[in-house]
């Protein structure tokens, strides 16, 4: 299986420090910390002298480089049609503000992006309880606003459905076989099997308390890893490279990857949407493959936090009785 998050020129805190000191000399920091890397940004945290922190994002490769001036972009107008809602300042303020995204044309870093450290932690670092339906009802009431936001103009046709990558995901629960509890991945089997056979197909749509809405500006990427809180508080929601339009339900999966279903209705409740029982059958299969994905990615890229949320996720879905149950094998009908 392909290792998209690969990194053909992985970077030591010394090297960004040079980088910092040529490209940005007036930030002068004086420590300098590895965040984390993930599948196309590594991220450092600087702090200067007088206490102030800097979030300092790198693309991996060269053809981020334009992904990471787009997010800039998309940041500046979500801020400015935030500022314009009564309360939007709320929510501006918890998402990150780029105050410079820097280019160089040397090797191995082709841009930089930096914006002031946003409080708080991830949402994989906080319990499930006693906060998740707390958390879930904030995470509803942001999503409620941010997707009613136009910062690109809607595409001139829905998205078209789409499977997930059920056939990868099978593949990367090969790859893990001997490392997960036999319970675990016997039930992850049959899901993803059946979910193949039957070619099951999702569009993110969400049924609301007004009728359905099937395509908004989403983030697009809001897993657990992209939420910070602060106790019951959201308090940012980080990495918009991959937002654009898209089916409303794809923003609340890794809520529902780290929280279950009572974080999900909480976040359901607060959007004033009410989800159809095969809404409910998608979130929660995406759900089992974003946890499944990312303790594969913590498993070989390597990164052990990684693995070690990925493969509690999945604990919690199976011991809830939370994982979907296999949808019908309809294998037969695709010989």
């Amino acid at each position: 299986m392909d290792r998209p998050w690969a990194n053909p020129n992985p970077l030591s805190t010394s090297t960004v420090a040079q980088l910092l000191d040529r490209l940005l000399p007036e930030l002068k920091a004086s420590q300098l910390d590895e965040l984390g890397a993930g599948w196309d940004f590594c991220t450092f945290l600087a702090t200067t002298a007088d206490g102030q922190r800097w979030v300092i994002r790198i693309p991996k490769r060269p053809g981020e480089v334009s992904r990471l001036a787009r997010e800039q972009r998309l940041l500046q107008r979500l801020h400015e049609q935030l500022d314009a809602l009564q309360d939007g300042a709320h929510y501006r303020t918890r998402m990150p503000a780029y105050r410079q995204v820097l280019y160089d044309n040397t090797a191995p870093a082709l841009a930089l992006a930096v914006y002031p450290l946003l409080p708080g932690r991830t949402l994989t670092q906080q319990p499930t309880t006693p906060h998740a339906e707390a958390i879930g009802t904030a995470l509803g009431q942001w999503l409620a606003i941010i997707h009613k936001l136009t910062p690109e103009p809607p595409p001139a046709k829905l998205p078209h459905r789409f499977n997930a990558d059920l056939v990868e995901h099978r593949q990367a629960l090969r790859e893990l076989r001997g490392l997960l509890p036999t319970a675990l991945e016997q039930a992850l089997d049959q899901l993803l099997r059946q979910a193949v056979n039957a070619r099951t197909a999702f569009d993110g749509a969400l049924q609301l308390t007004d009728g359905e809405r099937r395509c908004c500006f989403i983030h697009d990427d809001l897993g657990p890893e992209h939420i910070l809180v602060n106790g019951p508080e959201i308090s940012g929601l980080i990495d918009w490279t991959d937002a654009g339009w898209g089916g409303p339900l794809t923003d609340f999966v890794g809520l529902w990857a780290w929280g279950g279903d009572a974080a999900a209705r909480a976040a359901f409740s607060a959007y004033n949407a009410r989800p159809t029982e095969s809404q409910w059958s998608e979130l929660r299969l995406r759900g089992t493959c974003y946890a499944l994905g990312l303790a594969h990615f913590g498993q070989f890229a390597p990164d052990s936090r990684a693995w070690h949320d990925g493969v509690q996720m999945l604990h919690r879905m199976l011991q809830a009785g939370q994982l979907p149950a296999p949808p019908p094998d309809s294998s037969a009908d695709h010989r």
